[in-house]
């Protein structure tokens, strides 16, 4: 083992690969440590490299028509994201919802649950290195960039508006569309416009800020040190054995128990589509079944499961 390693608290992802290869006797890439990570085997953490304004939030269960009424959902990088083709009024998604007007600052090495857009930032570099699709920002993902900071909770990274820029490209879109004159267009133009009289150092710089539509240049993935040592002792401490397989009618069996159960326990939409609600620190499958001492399997692994159904 390297001496080099002792004093270091966290690695690249490129450093990570090599230091479970160190670990495991196994070859090791980029791409594996973004999939345990994915699925929810390890903790991921973002280095912030400059100081970000946060929100502290929580995650709520709200109808997608409240969230439509969002500033953000007008900024230039969000159209079609949140009113997209899977908007539906009284469709109930997770949400990120400010507990006060406080704003922080974060900076340094900060873990994430990966709930937020740098999932799909992890998911794109995942897919770009595999030559798979990149993956669609229009997701039942909760926006902007989430940290989870241990006793102090859970953070989203802001972004503060450029006023002038996006009241012009949305002129620029409702002229196209010829809807410059519509009531509902100008009441959002007056929105920004009354936004743009608030600086970074007013009291009500929170009403400027808003979920970060994306994640910021000089921020990038890296892991612990000691969330990787947790992993390599889950990986040696799994024995390979091969087991007898099973026949077709017991999985497709089994899948459809597992479903069904997630069906009463959570609701259809859950039961369609459990992957994200299984992956990540704050996903409520595992959440609840772990504050029991339960094992729980990565969202991949059940959404395979399930997709064997016939």
């Amino acid at each position: 083992m390297s001496k080099l390693n002792n004093l270091r608290k966290w690695l690249s992802l490129d450093e990570s690969a090599k230091y479970l290869e160190r670990k495991i006797n196994e070859q090791v890439a980029i791409t594996d440590i973004l999939r345990f990570a994915l699925d929810g085997h390890l903790i991921l953490s973002v280095n912030l490299q400059s100081p970000k304004i946060a929100k502290k939030v929580e995650i709520k269960r709200v109808k997608m028509a409240e969230t439509a009424t969002n500033v953000e959902v007008y900024v230039r990088e969000n159209w079609g994201v949140y009113i997209g083709e899977s908007f539906s009024p009284d469709r109930e998604i997770d949400f990120a919802i400010a507990t006060s007007n406080e704003i922080t600052s974060l900076s340094g090495v900060q873990d994430t649950p990966l709930l937020g857009i740098e999932r799909l930032f992890a998911e794109e570099q995942y897919c770009k290195s595999l030559g798979l699709p990149k993956p669609s920002r229009k997701q039942d993902i909760i926006r902007g960039v989430t940290i989870s900071a241990g006793p102090s909770g859970l953070y989203q990274l802001q972004h503060f508006i450029d006023v002038d820029d996006e009241i012009e490209d949305l002129y620029r879109a409702a002229e196209a569309a010829g809807d410059a004159n519509h009531p509902a267009f100008n009441n959002i133009i007056e929105i920004f416009k009354n936004l743009s009289t608030i600086s970074m150092w007013d009291a009500d710089a929170h009403m400027r800020y808003i979920p970060a539509p994306s994640v910021p240049d000089d921020i990038y993935f890296v892991a612990r040190t000691a969330n990787l040592d947790k992993l390599v002792e889950v990986l040696n401490a799994t024995p390979v054995t091969k087991t007898p397989k099973q026949s077709k009618k017991t999985e497709n069996a089994q899948a459809k128990f597992i479903k069904n159960l997630l069906t009463v326990m959570y609701g259809a939409d859950v039961a369609e589509n459990p992957r994200k609600h299984i992956d990540g620190k704050m996903a409520q499958i595992r959440t609840d079944l772990e504050a029991k001492s339960l094992y729980c399997p990565s969202g991949v692994t059940i959404e395979n499961w399930l997709s064997e159904i016939e």
